[in-house]
């Protein structure tokens, strides 16, 4: 059964609701899920590891002298000696612990990289992939179908010619555009994990546009994603804000979004691209601030087919409209899921 049990002390309650919100119910147990009120037993929380094939410790000060999370880490610990335990994920989460704390049990110590992360869509997002790849393993045929992908073939030569061209400045924005439900993002996918640039069961952090979406929502809207330290208090005014202060505000969630080795996937919906098919002036003044990121940062997917020459002007933006599949292309995607 692909599910992840959330060990963590009740003084962090609120650091792993975050986590825990970004993640489906039926893919947890967490206690305000999976305990009632009242009824949280040692033997409950055993049956919690037991239906679970990813333990995920959260540890902070709280945690490492809790006697309910040291009972849940041994437990643990025995189940994945035991092979009925798939995988241990234990992440710190308070800055004032460091790995070699003696209170860590010394196989936790030594079997994994512990960290300290901050950032509760950091974590999810990790957890989310974890979580891929163990269904997957139990799964064959949940990748397979996963990872079909057909046809495209003067595509994707186009889009390594230009990621591997090293006479240009790396590119930060990738563009496909294209008609709804025409495999735009499957698209994307192959090319950045054949580029190397995810791995395979990796989720991009997504940020979902709408054509009445102006930079405020697209401020907003990388707020909302979780990496940001700006204070919620300095967000209140911003509306009153001259253009260029906005687009510094822009610019700043989105480098602290690129500090954390992640790939912003933006589905755009005529705010960013519009109708015309012209970038709209904002979104390029953001990128061209931050024109010393040395990688691809942002893929977008467009339902409106960019003006090429254009963007052709800006070596940090390029684009690839994705045609509709052939009848055989068609039939293979088809056979391939059967």
């Amino acid at each position: 059964m692909t599910k992840v049990f959330l060990s963590h002390s009740s003084a962090q309650k609120g650091f792993v609701r975050e986590i825990a919100k970004k993640l489906s119910k039926q893919d947890i147990v967490y206690d305000e899920y999976t305990f009632e009120e009242g009824e949280k037993t040692i033997s409950e929380i055993f049956i919690g590891i037991e239906q679970t094939c990813l333990f995920v410790l959260f540890i902070s000060d709280e945690s490492l002298n809790s006697s309910w999370v040291k009972s849940e880490i041994k437990e643990a610990k025995e189940k994945l000696d035991s092979n009925s335990l798939l995988r241990i994920y234990p992440v710190i989460i308070d800055k004032n612990i460091n790995y070699d704390d003696p209170r860590i049990p010394d196989w936790l110590k030594e079997e994994y990289n512990l960290k300290y992360v901050s950032k509760p869509t950091k974590i999810s997002n990790r957890i989310s992939s974890q979580l891929k790849m163990l269904n997957w393993n139990q799964y064959p045929k949940n990748q397979k179908r996963s990872n079909i992908f057909v046809g495209r073939t003067s595509q994707i030569p186009s889009y390594e010619e230009r990621i591997f061209n090293f006479d240009k400045p790396k590119p930060i924005v990738f563009i496909a555009t294209g008609l709804p439900s025409i495999g735009r993002r499957k698209f994307t996918n192959h090319c950045l994990t054949k580029t190397n640039i995810v791995t395979i069961e990796y989720s991009p952090v997504t940020l979902v546009t709408n054509y009445r979406d102006s930079i405020e929502n697209f401020i907003i809207g990388l707020y909302d994603l979780g990496f940001s330290d700006v204070s919620r208090s300095e967000l209140t005014n911003f509306l009153k804000m001259e253009m260029n202060k906005k687009v510094e505000l822009a610019t700043t969630l989105l480098l602290e979004i690129e500090e954390h080795e992640k790939l912003l996937s933006i589905v755009d919906n005529f705010s960013i691209v519009k109708e015309d098919g012209f970038l709209v002036e904002w979104f390029t003044q953001i990128i061209n601030k931050i024109e010393h990121i040395n990688r691809l940062f942002i893929s977008l997917i467009s339902r409106r087919r960019v003006k090429f020459k254009e963007i052709s002007r800006n070596n940090r933006i390029f684009a690839i409209a994705i045609p509709e599949l052939k009848v055989n292309e068609k039939k293979n995607t088809i056979s391939n899921i059967s």
